[in-house]
């Protein structure tokens, strides 16, 4: 998934095995930060943004949108 915003550019890349998410990959690049966050294990989308916002980590957030796209 691919999310494109003024300034910044999100990209997420995930590696299944058996149908489950095993890693979660966050690219984000923009005027003034970068950003890659390598996430392994098994990984549920939707818990992983819930733990973003109590943690304040930047980027994760639009992982609610995954199911829109």
């Amino acid at each position: 998934m691919v999310i494109k915003e003024k300034d910044q550019d999100v990209k997420f890349l995930i590696n299944e095995k058996d149908g489950k998410i095993i890693e979660l990959l966050l690219i984000a690049g923009g005027k003034d930060e970068n950003v890659l966050i390598s996430i392994k294990g098994n990984i549920n989308l939707k818990n992983i943004s819930k733990l973003s916002k109590s943690m304040n980590i930047n980027g994760l957030e639009h992982l609610e949108e995954i199911d829109k796209k």
